[in-house]
């Protein structure tokens, strides 16, 4: 075998190896969405930088709206076998790697469009009792439009991984 073959082959096996691990990896240091609502109160606003194009105050109504739908059902879904299959193999590999990556600027299918001009203290007072009153929640929840339906463990997971997608500095 030439030295270059012998090269790429090696590049080759640490690539599948780095991959491998990183899908097998547990994910660590994931908050509970406690915690998160903890570091929403201390943190400064004017510190947070959401990514993508809304404002802030614009992505705390979406990720309120979110949390909220969880408990009280979603305007749209997919369809019931995307769930099973596609979204629970998503949820997997979201939960699994501590991450979610989605389009940070898609609203919820079928959802009020946010308003743009909302105070930014009221919509992060929305986020904060969404994220109360979903703790407190002692009811079944409703399917997740993706994900189909959640444990509120597995719930508290995807809720906090979406807070953490669209501003990375609650990390």
């Amino acid at each position: 075998m030439q030295r270059r073959q012998f090269l790429k082959s090696g590049a080759g096996l640490a690539a599948l190896g780095v991959a491998t691990w990183w899908w097998l990896a547990p994910a660590s240091g994931l908050q509970s969405l406690s915690a998160l609502n903890k570091k929403l109160t201390r943190i400064n606003n004017t510190t947070l930088k959401p990514e993508g194009s809304w404002s802030l105050a614009t992505t705390f109504s979406h990720l309120a709206q979110s949390i909220e739908y969880s408990m009280i059902g979603y305007p749209e879904n997919k369809p019931p076998l995307f769930q099973s299959t596609l979204g629970k193999a998503a949820f997997a590999v979201f939960k699994q790697h501590g991450a979610m990556h989605h389009d940070v600027e898609e609203a919820i299918p079928g959802a009020p469009a946010l308003n743009n001009d909302v105070d930014i203290v009221l919509a992060k007072a929305r986020l904060q009792q969404a994220i109360y009153r979903f703790i407190a929640h002692e009811e079944t929840f409703q399917p997740h439009f993706v994900f189909g339906e959640l444990e509120k463990q597995d719930y508290a997971i995807a809720h906090v991984l979406h807070i953490q997608d669209h501003i990375p500095a609650l990390v």
